[in-house]
């Protein structure tokens, strides 16, 4: 699927796909590695840590640091969840109960992943892509 996504007209080569590769995430990776993709891919492993580091063609990063990239999108407003989201009520409540701890055992998918995608668009957006 991801190859069909990114070769869309609107996508091709002017996409990043950011990846949790943290647990389980390595067979992914090695899938998505493998696949014809036009666009950039960066594995990040989620952590508990302080800061981001580089780490094998991607990075480790801190889950507070994905949090924080979330609620400054918010703050500037450049970040609306829209009510015909399917998913926006899921999302909601896990914002509401998010616990920042990097072993948490709420239900935090969603909120992961709006994370990543918020570090890496911020990610770009210095870097001027």
């Amino acid at each position: 699927r991801l190859v069909e996504l990114a070769a869309e007209p609107e996508l091709a080569g002017r996409c990043h796909i950011t990846v949790d590769a943290s647990g389980l995430g390595e067979p992914v990776m090695d899938q998505i590695r493998g696949a014809p993709l036009p666009c950039s891919v960066t594995p990040v492993i989620i952590t508990g840590g302080q800061k981001v580091n580089s780490r094998r063609g991607g990075y480790t990063v801190p889950k507070i640091d994905l949090l924080a990239a979330i609620q400054v999108l918010l703050e500037e407003r450049q970040l609306r969840i829209a009510a015909a989201m399917p998913a926006n009520r899921r999302l909601i409540d896990e914002m509401m109960e998010l616990d920042p701890s990097p072993n948490s055992r709420h239900h935090d998918d969603l909120v992961l992943a709006l994370g990543l995608a918020a570090w890496q668009a911020r990610r770009c957006h210095r870097r001027g892509y």
